[in-house]
């Protein structure tokens, strides 16, 4: 009896073990999974991918390794949560800038494709998903296959121009721009070896900005004598159109003024009216001096 008993509770503590040692996976709409069979005893071996939104068990020791499927976007801005620092260039008159960039970009996840990029990059430097969220060794991945290549091209783009067309035209940053796009998809290539792991990439440029301190505040300044200029010449065509207004309204009263006396015929005639109109008696008797006969 105590046999049996000691048998189930064996049998019992077995399937625990088993059931508690499975794997599994649940991807999200947005995620799909590499699969890799193997225990603490076996080599790993790839057992194929997981689609989107699926829940899927393996064997104890089994591993799953997500991957993102949607945009994303690689910050080089400078902002609180970027994923890597400003890049800076040198200009061709030998002034440093800073160059804030973004790049949206898809990872493929063909399963083969997504196979090669973990075996070669993703797991080198566990560059797959921390659950819903992408890890630090995605970021440290986008360092160095986006961001070191972006940092030589930018550069050597920023060659050709000098800092204050850099700095003050947009028409250049937009060549730049251009420029960054058409290269994207190659410069990323050479990074991973030729191969193509990345695609739909899209590079916006933001302003170049020059990181010398006494040369930034130069530029302010130059640009606070721009701005109090056009304010006095805003100010100046203001006052003159001011003037020329109301000359205008004198020169039309006066017009008017002389179009209302022509109507009395004579500016007597005028004046005479409007001083009836006051109350005032114009036409008041003048007396002359008294006659005075001399007694005959």
């Amino acid at each position: 009896m105590n046999f049996k008993k000691g048998l189930v509770a064996a049998f019992g503590a077995i399937l625990l073990l088993t059931v508690t040692g499975c794997s599994s996976v649940s991807t999200a709409s947005d995620q799909v999974a590499l699969h890799y069979e193997g225990g603490a005893v076996s080599s790993k071996k790839f057992a194929g991918c997981v689609p989107a939104s699926k829940k899927d068990y393996a064997g104890p020791g089994d591993t799953f390794y997500s991957y993102p499927t949607n945009q994303r976007i690689f910050d080089a801005t400078g902002g609180e949560d970027s994923d890597g620092n400003v890049i800076t260039v040198v200009s061709k008159d030998n002034v440093e800038l800073a160059v804030p960039i973004s790049v949206n970009f898809t990872l493929k996840t063909d399963c083969e494709i997504l196979r090669e990029f973990h075996q070669t990059i993703g797991n080198r430097y566990q560059a797959y998903m921390d659950g819903d969220k992408t890890s630090e060794g995605w970021n440290k991945m986008l360092r160095l296959v986006i961001q070191q290549p972006l940092d030589t091209t930018l550069d050597r783009i920023a060659q050709n121009y000098n800092w204050r067309d850099l700095y003050n035209k947009p028409e250049v940053k937009t060549a730049i721009e251009k420029q960054v796009n058409e290269q994207l998809s190659a410069i990323v290539s050479r990074q991973t070896n030729g191969k193509e792991f990345f695609d739909n990439f899209s590079a916006l440029v933001q302003k170049p900005t020059p990181t010398n301190q006494a040369l930034k505040d130069n530029i302010a300044a130059e640009q606070n004598n721009v701005a109090s200029a056009q304010a006095a010449e805003a100010k100046a065509r203001a006052d003159k159109a001011a003037a020329e207004a109301q000359v205008a309204v004198a020169r039309a009263q006066a017009e008017s003024r002389k179009a209302e006396i022509a109507g009395y015929g004579t500016a007597e005639e005028y004046n005479k009216a409007k001083a009836i109109e006051k109350g005032l008696n114009p036409y008041q008797p003048s007396y002359g001096q008294a006659i005075v006969e001399a007694p005959k």
